[in-house]
């Protein structure tokens, strides 16, 4: 199955193309660039790349958030708009389940964090059960301090959020706090594409136009 991944919840933006899980094309931006600038010249690319033409898609997959929200609007309308044109479906997936999937299977805690502005950050716990990465907090949007005073064992920091409050972090929690390279704090098109797939396979599946990014707090 052709999938599009597309990625733009936080200030950097991820595209890719995938087949059965396999990454046929991908790219990745971190250089704060509007996203109504860089997304549709970088799907364009991607296809090129991949030799796929766009009739050829047969799903897409977008990151609803949480995240910034104008990065998320941009990103679910271009979905959108592609979807409806293409009378394909269109799985939203979380943004928060996208960054802890940069984390292979393991058995520490992974709590990914993505900058919420205001001196708070969203924010979510997973872990590998059984094999499979699980979700076994709700989504939060939350003080740093907050946060560190739900850690009671080692956890795996990684987003945006990270990189801000990095310091405090393993300040408050020492060796509890677990840090990657800075490359894993960059949500992947693929893994939006992976994970959007799962779902259309399983039908689960939204109306289109029931799709809206997840704020968690309301847009000012």
């Amino acid at each position: 199955m052709i999938i599009l991944g597309i990625e733009t919840s936080t200030s950097a933006g991820s595209v890719a193309i995938t087949s059965e899980e396999k990454v046929l094309a991908e790219y990745t931006q971190n250089n704060s660039c509007s996203h109504s600038v860089w997304l549709i010249s970088a799907i364009n690319t991607i296809l090129i790349d991949a030799e796929i033409k766009v009739k050829a898609i047969e799903g897409i997959s977008i990151s609803c958030g949480p995240g910034a929200f104008t990065s998320l609007r941009v990103g679910i309308s271009t979905a959108k708009g592609l979807a409806q044109n293409l009378n394909i479906p269109l799985a939203p997936v979380s943004s928060l389940e996208v960054l802890a999937s940069n984390i292979s299977f393991n058995q520490i805690n992974i709590c990914p964090i993505i900058d919420a502005k205001r001196k708070e950050i969203y924010a979510a716990f997973f872990k590998y059960q059984d094999y499979k990465l699980k979700q076994f907090s709700e989504n939060l949007i939350i003080s740093p301090l907050s946060l560190i005073e739900k850690i009671k064992e080692p956890t795996i920091f990684l987003g945006n959020g990270t990189v801000l409050y990095k310091e405090i972090l393993r300040e408050k929690l020492g060796e509890l706090a677990i840090f990657l390279p800075e490359i894993y704090n960059l949500p992947r098109g693929a893994l939006v594409a992976t994970l959007g797939e799962q779902k259309i396979k399983e039908g689960r599946v939204p109306n289109l136009f029931e799709i809206e990014p997840l704020y968690l707090r309301k847009p000012m």
